[in-house]
């Protein structure tokens, strides 16, 4: 593409920074080095190498990058080859109409298409409307072990009578401590046990 901004150097120099009033804040663009610069108490460096095409945000605080866009557009962070084939990455909406938090989502996706995606509801594999904590749409979900002796990994329900998480509270006689449950479609339009 044509090019819009052109900053070069007649004496060799290889990054550019630009520092506020205070020079307690700086955001430094340069090869890939180590950050030797002398920031200040809170001081900030967004650092971003043409050798290796990384960012580090290094922050004496809680640091973070954020993307802000429309209310109800999701926004994208993409990983793309340079054939712009097979895309990864993440997309997410922040806020649906009306604010509503079950329309916020995260849907983490490759090779252009959404695999996993995180709302209010849960997580869903293989689907972009979970109806579980953990939805697998349309495959298997397995329980895999390689290891040389013969134990082998479980399937566990855990039940306390207690509201708090890790809590002990001792369950009843008879208290059903879990289920595996098959549905079935029916003729009503309902799954059922």
């Amino acid at each position: 593409t044509a090019v819009a901004l052109d900053i070069s150097s007649t004496d060799a120099k290889d990054y550019i920074v630009l520092n506020t009033t205070n020079n307690s804040e700086q955001i430094l663009l340069r090869q890939p080095t180590v950050i030797t610069d002398s920031l200040g108490p809170g001081g900030n460096v967004a650092e971003a190498g043409t050798g290796a095409d990384t960012l580090i945000i290094d922050s004496s605080e809680d640091g973070g990058l954020s993307i802000v866009g429309q209310p109800n557009d999701p926004m994208r962070f993409h990983f793309v080859a340079d054939d712009y084939d097979y895309r990864s990455g993440i997309l997410a909406k922040a806020k649906g109409s009306g604010g509503g938090a079950s329309t916020r989502y995260m849907n983490f996706y490759t090779g252009g298409q959404g695999r996993m995606l995180l709302n209010q509801t849960g997580l869903g594999i293989g689907t972009t409307t979970p109806v579980h904590k953990l939805h697998v749409q349309d495959d298997d979900l397995g329980i895999v072990t390689n290891s040389a002796d013969d134990v082998a990994k479980s399937l566990v329900f855990t039940k306390s009578k207690n509201n708090t998480d890790g809590a002990h509270t001792a369950v009843d006689d008879d208290t059903v401590l879990g289920n595996i449950v098959f549905k079935g479609s029916d003729s009503t339009g309902a799954f059922e046990p």
